[in-house]
């Protein structure tokens, strides 16, 4: 099951995100990345599993990178 990949953008809200990753038993590490209307980049990142400390490190340093932007 995904939880982001191949999900209908227009309709799929953020609880479907957290029901569909409630209900999952296995590992996931998905990205999308989406042009939006306005010519700015979203990227998406969804990650589950059950120790997520490294991960959580790796993407507070890239967002302490970004801000510092």
């Amino acid at each position: 099951m995904s939880l982001l990949n191949g999900k209908d953008t227009e309709t799929t809200t953020l609880l479907h995100v957290i029901q569909a990753a409630e209900a999952s038993q296995s590992n996931h590490f998905e990205l999308i990345s989406l042009g939006l209307d306005s010519g700015r980049d979203l990227i998406l990142v969804a990650v589950l599993a059950d120790d997520l400390d490294a991960t959580r490190r790796v993407l507070e340093g890239l967002q302490d990178l970004q801000e510092v932007r």
